[in-house]
């Protein structure tokens, strides 16, 4: 059925295209049926219609806020609240701290013992081969004797019992050097030759007792290389003297040129003369 917009009564009424403050879209769309020839009039009506309902629907509420919870900034109550989690925090962040205090000093003892007990133990260590480098050295230090001589004399002062000793102590030894020495102040031929003759008469003794001679070295020095003090009568008796050094272990035997040994013969003025026995 067709009908016209001139015809008002037969147009359904605006509170009908409205419910509740919300255009009614099912009566807006039979309302559009019903027009089976839509004019300029139509038109119009429609947007005023839809301005209508734009209009006076109004914008979106914005959402209340609960009033029930709001306290003012200055509340005693909230002011002690927020104080009782500051407190909380602070404690919470002090017992870390004294956990990690304390995982620190357990850690700083352990160390600390652990080095306490390898410093006693390379102490302890260094005690032991100190000991054991001293017995060591001590024993491959090469035995040395000392025979006195009285004043100019060139005639071995030992007893029957030390000429056996020493004999014996030199009886396995590889090479021993005699030394003999006087009590000379400076260079002179008589020391020199004296300090030879020392040094010989203890040779043929060890010689008489069974030691072989080419074992046996002798060295000689008239003046200086004094063992204690030479300007006392004292001191000058123990610098008259022929050290007999036993050797344990052979050393490198040294060779001297011709021309050397002639240059430190004592008859050619020499000061210290080397000379290997036959």
């Amino acid at each position: 059925m067709k009908i016209s917009l001139n015809e008002p009564s037969r147009l359904p009424p605006y509170s009908t295209l409205r419910h509740g403050g919300v255009l009614n879209l099912p009566a807006t769309r039979q309302l559009l049926r019903r027009v089976a020839q839509p004019s300029t009039h139509a038109l119009a009506l429609l947007m005023l219609v839809l301005t209508l309902s734009a209009c006076s629907s109004g914008p979106p509420r914005p959402p209340q806020p609960d009033d029930a919870n709001r306290r003012p900034a200055n509340d005693p109550q909230a002011i002690e609240l927020q104080q009782c989690r500051s407190d909380l925090q602070n404690n919470a962040i002090q017992l870390r701290e004294s956990a990690l205090a304390s995982q620190r000093a357990v850690a700083t003892a352990s160390r600390l013992a652990a080095l306490r007990t390898l410093e006693n133990s390379l102490r302890a260590k260094t005690t032991d081969d100190g000991e054991a480098d001293g017995k060591a050295a001590k024993a491959a230090r090469n035995p040395m004797y000392t025979i006195r001589f009285p004043l100019g004399s060139a005639v071995v002062p030992l007893s029957r019992s030390q000429l056996e000793a020493l004999a014996q102590a030199a009886n396995d030894a590889p090479l021993i050097v005699l030394r003999g020495r006087t009590d000379g102040a400076r260079d002179s031929l008589a020391d020199d030759r004296l300090a030879r003759e020392r040094a010989e008469a203890v040779r043929s003794l060890l010689v008489q007792e069974g030691i072989a001679a080419a074992r046996i070295r002798t060295t000689w020095q008239g003046s200086g290389d004094h063992a204690a003090d030479n300007g006392s009568p004292a001191g000058r008796d123990l610098n008259r003297r022929v050290e007999v050094e036993i050797y344990r272990v052979a050393p490198i035997d040294l060779v001297l040129p011709a021309a050397v040994s002639d240059a430190t013969d004592p008859d050619a003025g020499g000061a210290l003369v080397a000379a290997q026995t036959p």
